[in-house]
């Protein structure tokens, strides 16, 4: 069996929290795949993995440009290296919370809620309020949980909410604002 082809880079993408997902395909006959990485454009390269399909560089700093070659192994020996391929893993703030909604319930009780996709990896929502359609808002609650409980509101007066995530890439845009009044239980 000769020795395989330089294999061609199908893919390279951010993949969960900070890391570089990447995958590569050859032609030839081939046990698995050496994925190399450099700091340096053009080399020289490091190994940083070996696998028969894709491979996951979680060894990655945000900011930093990091440049690809992958070869193939089989029992004749190692391929060339592929093109070279560069990737940055820039900081991705994380999407502004969708379907946030504003709920009166107990009297004097507003609950909103306000989760962000699972994929942007939040930290922590900020509550804001304010007493003003379209603000300024003011942080009333931090919290890990994508729902707050505000009793600190008053009958007959209306207020007004934007919510925004954060993880360690930094804080969101602000969500839609919702608004709530809220109003005595009937007796």
């Amino acid at each position: 069996m000769p020795v395989a082809h330089a294999p061609v880079f199908t893919l390279a993408v951010r993949g969960p929290d900070a890391s570089v997902q990447l995958a590569a395909s050859e032609q030839d006959a081939f046990d698995y795949f050496v994925y190399k990485r450099s700091l340096v454009n053009g080399g020289p390269y490091t190994a940083i993995g070996v696998s028969p399909t894709t491979f996951l560089d979680t060894n990655v700093l945000i900011g930093t440009t990091y440049y690809y070659v992958v070869s193939a192994m089989n029992e004749s020996g190692e391929s060339p290296n592929s093109t070279q391929f560069s990737f940055s893993l820039n900081a991705i703030p994380p999407s502004a919370p969708t379907n946030v909604f504003a709920a009166h319930y107990d009297g004097l009780l507003v609950v909103i809620s306000a989760c962000a996709r699972d994929s942007d990896h939040i930290h922590h929502y900020r509550f804001k309020r304010s007493f003003t359609p379209g603000g300024p808002y003011n942080t009333v609650w931090l919290s890990t949980d994508c729902v707050f409980q505000d009793s600190q509101v008053s009958f007959g007066r209306t207020y007004y909410y934007v919510v925004s995530a954060v993880n360690p890439n930094g804080e969101s845009l602000n969500s839609a604002e919702v608004s709530m009044m809220p109003i005595p239980e009937p007796e």
